[in-house]
């Protein structure tokens, strides 16, 4: 074993480069302040909630104001978290020094739980451990903690459950599930750039002054490219000791107002803030800006969603969206994807009036497949008359994302429309997402050899689809239960559900009644897919 020095705070102990671990058995060790995570006894990092005051912070004056993960090692030893405030590693940048190693918070209006650490409150206080429990490959560690405001009343109860995973060589992972609940008042956090799930990185990690890039999900580079937009992922990696290492935060589906927006730093603050939507629009002159405004009333709960990955190794897109499929879809990969960025992309479709459909340049970054309204088509039974179906391949089990721009005029059927388990033009299940609700309009819908009829147990009053705004759809369907959820840019709660289980695997196409739209960046995950040409309509 390589001999390592040994740096203090408290009794925390500090790794330097040391010898690689393969994975293997995750243990916690309990202390009066913090709470150690090891991997076969070599520490991956702590979950400290209180500074000893016989050895404080390395930085006078600063208080540990919220309960933090510090510091963090990749399996061969490397520290991925700056040391400042809590330890002095010479050459760091002594700024912001509320950013902390690993953390989660954000300014609730006056109480700047994000930024204070230098007043006793506002504060994030730990309160209880409600699990700790050691296994193989990963260990859950479940806490409890209070959001007190500077008029000393709790403002959120904080429920976190950590799950750190150490299965690979390679690589350690941390799950974060987080839920806020509103105590006894209600609770309207204003949109804010200062949040949420955070890190602040190694300096030799940093885009200005190291060697790390920002890369996002959407493919979008440096700080320049990805800060205040909003994607499925982001990955920062660079170069340490000639070997590259890497933190890449993934927001899972289920996680409040997904995909999250990024203040991602180039001096070092790697941040996930789904709270941050109005600064962040608004700084992109955004045509229609607008502030999401989390309102929670008494009791009511909001949830947080994050895997954080530190690597070594480089990462590429492609393994970043498998390690996203792995995190959010129980073993779903991604099986299909389009951008629409080559014009040629149209050839993946057939149409029932392909006359009517066209490739455009203008998506939500790049190309989109776009439909111009109705055509010739007539079904046989009362069902949409626009469709466009992804013609070789059948999904039973899945999940679709989707961008959708209703590009027609405003009234109470304005709609766009997702078909999956798509048998036959009489067989096939369909999402009529619309202004406005009735019994003809914005419904999960089954086609079953008669007129359409409606299936959801939920719904919401309709959307509002604006004009020009591109908007997140999110569909997640399984055989076994038969369950249907859609989502609608708020990817925490979904619009519509329903239970069926007439159909199995199918064709997936979107389209409308008699509207026209856009379509763009569709990505379809699931366990399995059939290669089954179509010919119902023609391919154009």
């Amino acid at each position: 074993m390589v001999a390592c020095r040994l740096l203090r705070i408290g009794a925390l102990i500090v790794f330097c480069a040391g010898t690689l671990v393969f994975g293997g058995e995750v243990a916690f060790v309990k202390h009066a302040n913090r709470i150690d995570v090891t991997v076969d006894g070599r520490l991956f990092t702590s979950y400290l909630y209180e500074i000893d005051p016989v050895e404080p912070m390395a930085a006078r004056g600063i208080l540990l104001t919220k309960p933090i993960l510090f510091p963090v090692y990749s399996p061969s030893g490397t520290m991925m978290t700056r040391g400042y405030p809590l330890i002095d590693v010479p050459g760091e940048a002594k700024d912001h020094p509320h950013h902390m190693g690993v953390y989660f918070t954000v300014d609730v209006n006056d109480d700047h739980f994000w930024g204070n650490s230098k007043q006793a409150l506002p504060k994030i206080e730990h309160k209880e451990i409600t699990e700790m429990t050691s296994g193989a490959g990963r260990g859950v560690l479940a806490t409890v903690a209070h959001w007190i405001g500077k008029d000393g009343k709790v403002t959120f109860e904080e429920k976190r459950r950590m799950t750190f995973i150490a299965h690979k060589g390679d690589a350690y992972a941390i799950d974060f599930d987080i839920t806020l609940t509103a105590v006894d008042r209600e609770v309207t956090v204003g949109d804010t750039k200062e949040g949420m799930m955070a890190v602040r990185v190694a300096p030799w990690l940093k885009e200005q002054g190291g060697t790390g890039r920002y890369l996002s999900s959407e493919g979008q580079e440096a700080e320049k490219g990805v800060w205040g937009k909003r994607a499925r992922w982001m990955r920062l990696q660079g170069q340490h000791d000639s070997k590259t290492h890497g933190i890449a935060i993934l927001n899972h589906p289920e996680s409040i107002n997904y995909p999250t927006y990024w203040h991602a730093r180039g001096y070092g603050c790697f941040t996930a803030n789904p709270l941050g939507q109005g600064p962040f629009q608004k700084s992109h002159k955004e045509a229609d800006a607008r502030n999401l405004d989390l309102t929670l009333a008494p009791g009511q709960s909001a949830s947080f969603r994050h895997r954080i990955v530190f690597y070594e190794g480089a990462r590429t897109p492609e393994q970043l969206d498998a390690e996203f499929a792995d995190y959010t879809a129980e073993g779903c990969k991604v099986v299909y994807s389009q951008d629409f960025d080559n014009p040629d992309s149209i050839k993946d479709f057939e149409f029932t009036t392909p006359a009517k459909w066209l490739w455009s340049d203008k998506g939500n970054g790049g190309g989109a497949l776009e439909f111009l309204g109705p055509g010739d088509y007539s079904p046989k039974v009362r069902s949409p008359i626009v469709i466009g179906l992804i013609s070789d391949r059948m999904f039973g089990d899945f999940i679709l994302e989707v961008d959708l721009l209703q590009t027609g005029k405003e009234y109470g059927h304005r709609d766009m429309c997702i078909f999956y388990n798509f048998q036959d033009p009489s067989h096939f299940y369909y999402t009529h997402i619309a202004s406005a609700a009735d019994p003809h309009a914005h419904n999960i819908f089954i086609v079953n050899g008669q007129p359409r009829t409606a299936i959801a147990t939920r719904t919401t009053k309709g959307v509002e689809w604006g004009d020009g705004i591109w908007h997140k759809v999110r569909i997640e369907r399984k055989l076994a239960d038969g369950s249907i959820k859609v989502f609608y840019d708020d990817m925490s709660e979904p619009i519509m559900t329903a239970v069926d289980k007439t159909f199995g695997c199918g064709y997936i196409g979107f389209g409308t009644f008699d509207d026209s739209g856009r379509i763009d960046n569709i990505k379809i995950y699931a366990p399995e897919m059939r290669l089954k040409k179509s010919a119902f309509f023609g391919k154009k």
